[in-house]
């Protein structure tokens, strides 16, 4: 309901209550009255608004000891008095005041006036009173000035299950959970002892044993010579709103999938080891799951879940008491390692002990991890440099080839500069016609003809000379210009095939590379549309390579633009198969042509019996699906054969080639002859 509903209500209340009530501000000024005050003391809101309240109700100032004094203290009052009408009558009356604050501050009062000249109804107004106490939704307890109970209301009994007949007569300690600190209770008999407001939070405990909270305001009731003679506390039940806090809390500070710190616990923490100056070194430790996207997009979120829970629960169990674990990011957490003896040993097990498979419901995971160190004053003084530097030695790591420690170096920093400064360049790198195209042939594993070409971008640096692509094919991911580059390459690659077949080079198809940011971006079908348009290249002559984790992302979708490609006459291929964490068996409903078995198992399939077992297995399930197999990253005779006895329909590597620019190709096919 709107405010403006409740004001009405209340407004509504004031003025048509049947007792007099008068509101006045901290000046003691009156700025409002109800129709029952202009009944019994004569006279309109016009004529009293701006007085001072005591000075209308008692113009000769008999009475001097005035309610409204101990209201704007913040006190309840309840008395018996008198108070003079305009015509100087005396009226019995019982004051009921109540202060009214704002933000913790008294900012006026409400005095009620209850006409005790007409007994039956102020007994008829008791009545409702006591009504609305025994109804109130809040707990109400009354005690003597010994603060033994006397009274309890019907909600107090529901709250704490004890019944009225239990409690009174006793000490309100009857509910103590026993969590209270003595000086809170001794704060608040001082305060309540001289007629003040004691207001705060207990943990109580409930008849049958249950903890719960109460916002408590404990204050006095006097009779008319001013003397204590009752306290009586007002109670609200509290506890889900203090369950949400610690929730709330919780949350602010861990990480609701694995129950680890989060990144501000880390940072805390770090700053209260920063600020202890006693403590003397420590370190950071980053830990970044290899390829923990392949996972994810391969196999789902849900999945990928379940293995970082199981990644949380086998460092918790297997690092000391001087390690404490956090989870920063997605697939990255931290260990601080309180010290310095041992941080190699601790590096070194937190490699070891991704040694051993993760079982994530029938699936064997094999995990490794890049970890990068920073220690403390030495690496960074503050939390901000030194988690910089340990995220820079864990780079470091991954670009050594993963599963491994780095400690920070100094020289690392200029390789991260390096790699800021090349990506301000690569984003000219189109413009200023530096990137290029090499090719490098498919093979047929029998004839030994040239069956396809596999376009792959260089970059020729103007002051680098040559740039890996390892290092900006990444960056060009990360920042997007992935798919600016990948349109250049498939459009240039369309029309080197077409020049091509006019000299009538023994190619069917040229091969290009398409990233999950140029798949997934909108209009690629448009873009593959155009750039065979421009080249005037025949559909069935392009060849489309997805990565394997591509294609198992959102299988429906994926499925379904392949289709359209399909029928647009491109081949499909799936590339670095066995990266991906999927089978065979995942891909019977895409429209793919030709599979390629990635060259980490091609390394060693002559030497690994596990490697052996898996590319001949790919290759007899492949072809039991009608699919060309090519094996990538050929380079000894003995792979080769090995991979002919096994009927791999092509192969391409530095055995026959390397990746030649468009100007050799003429010259490597009359090489091959």
């Amino acid at each position: 309901m709107s405010a403006q509903y409740w004001e009405s209500i209340i407004d509504a209340l004031f003025h048509n209550s049947p007792d007099a009530i008068v509101y006045f501000d901290k000046e003691e000024r009156i700025r409002n009255v109800n129709q029952k005050f202009s009944e019994i003391f004569g006279y309109t809101l016009e004529q009293v608004h701006g007085k001072n309240v005591n000075e209308v109700v008692d113009p000769e100032n008999r009475m001097h000891n005035y309610a409204s004094a101990e209201i704007l203290q913040g006190k309840n009052i309840i008395r018996e008095t008198v108070r003079y009408t305009k015509d100087g009558n005396e009226v019995p009356v019982i004051i009921r005041g109540v202060p009214l604050m704002l933000d913790g501050e008294v900012v006026g009062g409400y005095g009620t006036y209850i006409n005790m000249t007409d007994l039956s109804l102020a007994k008829e107004q008791v009545s409702i009173y006591s009504h609305a106490l025994e109804y109130s939704p809040n707990s109400i307890i009354m005690t003597d000035v010994q603060g033994t109970i006397t009274y309890v209301n019907n909600r107090f009994t529901k709250v704490t299950g004890y019944s009225s007949e239990e409690v009174i007569g006793s000490n309100p300690r009857i509910l103590s959970s026993g969590n209270t600190a003595e000086e809170v209770y001794a704060d608040l008999w001082n305060t309540i002892k001289i007629g003040g407001i004691w207001r705060g939070e207990l943990q109580n405990r409930k008849k049958n044993g249950l903890l719960f909270w109460e916002s408590v305001s404990i204050s006095s009731i006097k009779n008319v010579d001013n003397e204590i003679i009752r306290f009586v506390a007002v109670k609200e039940d509290i506890s889900e709103r203090k369950e949400l806090e610690r929730s709330n809390y919780y949350l602010a500070y861990h990480d609701p999938l694995t129950g680890l710190p989060n990144r501000v616990s880390f940072i805390n923490h770090i700053n209260r080891l920063l600020d202890d100056k006693g403590h003397k070194d420590f370190a950071v430790l980053i830990i970044d799951l290899d390829r923990f996207k392949n996972i994810n997009d391969s196999l789902g979120h849900d999945f990928g879940d379940l293995l970082l829970q199981a990644v949380t629960e086998r460092l918790q169990e297997s690092l000391d008491s001087k390690s404490r674990v956090f989870r920063v990011g997605g697939d990255e957490f931290t260990v601080v390692y309180e010290g310095s003896q041992k941080l190699t040993d601790t590096a070194e097990n937190i490699l070891t002990i991704f040694k051993e498979p993760f079982e994530i419901i029938d699936r064997r995971i094999y995990m490794t991890v890049s970890v990068g160190v920073s220690i403390y004053p030495q690496d960074g003084i503050e939390v901000n440099m030194l988690l910089k530097n340990a995220d820079v030695a864990m780079y470091a790591a991954k670009n050594k080839g993963r599963n491994q420690y780095v400690f920070y170096q100094t020289s690392m920093n200029e390789r991260a500069e390096e790699l800021l400064l090349l990506e301000n360049e690569l984003r000219q790198a189109l413009e200023k016609e530096q990137l290029v195209l090499y090719y490098q042939p498919q093979i047929d594993i029998k004839t030994k003809n040239i069956i396809g070409l596999e376009a792959l971008v260089r970059w020729n640096h103007p002051r680098l000379k040559f740039v890996s692509p390892a290092d900006f094919i990444p960056l060009a991911e990360e920042t997007g210009l992935i798919v600016q580059i990948g349109e250049w390459v498939l459009k240039t690659a369309c029309k080197t095939m077409k020049k091509l077949l006019e000299t009538n080079f023994p190619a069917t198809n040229m091969a290009v590379n398409i990233s999950v940011k140029q798949f997934t971006h909108q209009g690629f079908i448009e873009t593959v549309e155009q750039a065979l348009q421009e080249a005037n290249l025949e559909p069935r002559y392009l060849d489309l390579e997805v990565t394997e984790s591509l294609a198992m992302n959102d299988v429906e979708w994926v499925a379904e633009t392949l289709h359209v490609l399909r029928r647009i006459g491109v081949t499909i291929s799936i590339d670095d198969f066995g990266t991906g964490y999927s089978s065979l068996n995942n891909f019977r409903s895409l429209p793919i042509n030709k599979l390629k078995i990635d060259k980490s198992f091609v390394n060693r399939v002559t030497f690994d019996q596990k490697d052996d077992a898996i590319v001949k297995s790919v290759i007899n399930l492949a072809h039991s699906l009608n699919l060309t197999v090519i094996a990538e990253g050929v380079e000894t005779l003995d792979q080769f054969e090995l991979l002919r006895n096994y009927r791999c329909d092509a192969f391409q590597g530095y055995l026959f080639s390397k990746p030649v620019p468009e100007g050799k190709l003429n010259s490597l096919l009359m090489s091959l002859k």
